[in-house]
């Protein structure tokens, strides 16, 4: 079974992908989800900021929004990472920052 995340081949049968260790089908067919699905808008959410900068923000927001919902569907928690990371970029390519560096700026380090 190929993983949706990596591309990776996997024995079949395998719950979790031996390289990314993403879940496989079992999770999500028993919701009904095509990890396809969720594989396809990351890839329109990357080529979006690739090839259209910032111009493409509000369809990069829609795409993520989709992303969410399909991760609230599918139950396929631990995609949740690749999401975080495009919000990243995306507040990058908008020059501003992500909530996670905002955060770090307020802790103090500690040593």
């Amino acid at each position: 079974m190929k993983c949706p995340s990596c591309g990776n081949d996997n024995r079949e049968g395998a719950k979790f992908c031996g390289e990314c260790a993403a879940p496989l089908a079992a999770v999500c067919r028993r919701r009904g989800a095509r990890p396809y699905e969720f594989s396809a808008l990351l890839t329109r959410i990357r080529a979006l900021r690739e090839t259209q900068g910032v111009q493409a923000t509000k369809e990069i927001e829609a795409a993520l929004a989709e992303a969410d919902a399909w991760l609230e569907m599918s139950g396929a928690k631990s995609y949740e990472p690749f999401l975080h990371i495009e919000r990243a970029e995306l507040a990058r390519l908008a020059g501003r920052s992500s909530p996670r560096a905002r955060a770090s700026r307020r802790s103090p380090a500690l040593h």
